[in-house]
């Protein structure tokens, strides 16, 4: 293309210098005015030239025929004025500088065909894949709203819902809105929408302050009954008294055995579920933990509902927690000692086993041990050697585990884990945890009991084991002094009873007699 410009450039000024009047000038010849152009490079670049033309003449038939009708035209501008010739030599070039750019034009219309038909192609694509999304979606939304209306039928009508019972507390006059939300919180029911347009039907706005037991099984039309009357007869309760020192497993048990929840399921939901506390949120998970709530279920005497709901059951001992041991005079206390609520729990779990029956005092004396040893790694390797944490591995993680977890073992044994264990071992009472965050000052870092329930503490190793030989001492005189009651005790029952064949003998032989 360069190469038309410069050739087109070249006739362009061999005509610009033909003279005005024509005289003199030369007939263009068949080759072309080219043919009088100097050429250089000698023969060879001429015959290069004469080819070019031939070629171009080849490619368009009509270019010769316009070129010479250009040179005529140039030959009568050289008349006109400067102005029109001016204009009349910017058409000409426009014209030329067409001619040359057909290729070019060409190759942009092939662009713009093959533009168009990828464009095409990919509206093609675009609404093939706009289809699939809406079908896709539409799809979804039948199966969403297929689902909401099958689980709504269900809670509607209470099909395939626990058994289980809530109490729901309306603290005043609540808008059927207000309670669908509790009611929701709660799990008593799952389509809140579907039962305020239920209560809208049966023209109820208005539920009445009160607390209500409602039961999960429930219709919605049951469950508007109950809630609309405070005349609906109260469902039984049970009167539950949990000592301290207590595990998770013996707490479940006795809930089982005085009719409130499962046993398995109170234990499942102390795992699962999320109650809400803050203090919930400061318990270390701990990889080899047993139970993430031992030692937070707060010993006390409870009211619950008979068949009540286990995460409800175990929220009242959680809450009785919050209140008397989250407090912000505990917290400071933990917090002087350098201690975690976790920390203090485990601890005052591992006192209430150990001292929980000798009182409050010694708990104090038993914690100052623990705090020493804690305190003076050096003494005893930083280990707490707590017997009762090998009873709690034996009677509360080995029969409820269908496989072995040594690791487990070691974390809540306090011979095998250095500082506290992985977690609490029982649930203590107020005195208990008090006594963890208030020790006595002592130097002891020793103690044990003997069969009576005395202490003995001791500040080194040669004094414990002369306790210890003490303890022996007294055990051995009271198995004997048992033993001894035991005899008396048998030789008491068979005196009575040969007297009682005595007296028979004696009756039958009056009886004979007479």
């Amino acid at each position: 293309m360069q190469k038309r410009d410069e050739e087109i450039s070249a006739i362009l000024n061999a005509i610009d210098g033909l003279p005005e009047d024509g005289e003199g000038q030369e007939s263009i010849p068949e080759e072309g005015l080219l043919g009088e152009l100097p050429i250089a490079g000698g023969e060879d670049a001429g015959k290069d030239l004469h080819q070019m033309q031939e070629d171009l003449a080849a490619d368009d038939g009509q270019q010769h025929s316009r070129m010479r009708h250009l040179s005529e035209r140039r030959g009568k501008e050289k008349t006109q004025s400067p102005r029109r010739k001016s204009r009349r030599y910017e058409s000409q070039r426009q014209e030329e500088m067409e001619l040359v750019d057909l290729p070019d034009q060409e190759e942009d219309e092939e662009r713009t065909r093959r533009g168009r038909r990828i464009w095409r192609a990919v509206k093609r694509i675009y609404f093939g894949f706009e289809s699939i999304i809406m079908v896709a979606v539409a799809l979804v939304i039948c199966g969403y709203l297929s689902w909401y209306l099958l689980n709504g039928m269900a809670d509607f009508l209470g099909i395939n819902q626990e058994d289980q019972q809530y109490e729901v507390v309306l603290e005043k006059d609540s808008t059927v809105k207000e309670v669908c939300q509790t009611l929701e919180d709660q799990n008593i029911i799952s389509s809140p929408l579907i039962f305020q347009l239920y209560a809208k039907l049966k023209k109820v706005d208005i539920l009445p302050a009160g607390t209500y037991v409602v039961n999960s099984n429930m219709s919605f039309d049951s469950v508007l009954k109950r809630l609309s009357t405070s005349t609906e007869e109260a469902p039984s309760e049970a009167e539950v008294t949990f000592r301290e020192g207590l595990t998770v497993n013996e707490i479940a048990n006795l809930l089982e055995e005085n009719d409130v929840c499962d046993a398995d399921k109170f234990i499942e939901a102390l795992q699962t579920e999320d109650f809400g506390f803050a203090f919930e949120q400061l318990i270390q998970p701990g990889e080899h933990r047993f139970y993430k709530l031992e030692g937070y279920l707060f010993p006390d005497t409870y009211n619950f509902y008979v068949g009540e709901n286990p995460k409800s059951a175990a929220k009242r001992f959680l809450t009785r927690f919050n209140e008397l041991v989250f407090t912000d005079k505990m917290t400071a206390q933990m917090e002087a000692l350098g201690m975690s609520l976790d920390e203090t729990v485990i601890l005052a779990s591992i006192i209430q086993a150990e001292a929980g029956g000798g009182g409050y005092k010694e708990m104090c004396r038993v914690s100052s041990v623990f705090h020493n040893r804690l305190n003076n790694p050096d003494v005893l390797g930083g280990m707490l050697q707590s017997d009762v944490t090998i009873f709690y591995v034996n009677d509360n993680i080995k029969p409820y585990l269908n496989y072995t977890d040594q690791d487990m073992y070691d974390a809540y044994n306090t011979y095998k884990c250095v500082g506290l264990p992985v977690g609490a071992i029982c649930n203590p009472g107020l005195e208990a945890i008090q006594a963890a965050l208030n020790p006595e000052e002592t130097n002891y870092f020793y103690f044990l009991t003997d069969d009576a329930g005395t202490f003995y503490y001791a500040n080194t190793l040669q004094e414990h084991e002369y306790n210890n030989y003490l303890a022996q001492q007294v055990n051995a005189q009271l198995k004997e002094q048992a033993s001894q009651e035991a005899a008396a005790s048998e030789q008491a029952a068979d005196a009575s009873t040969e007297s009682s064949e005595s007296e028979e003998d004696t009756q039958a032989q009056a009886s004979s007699e007479q």
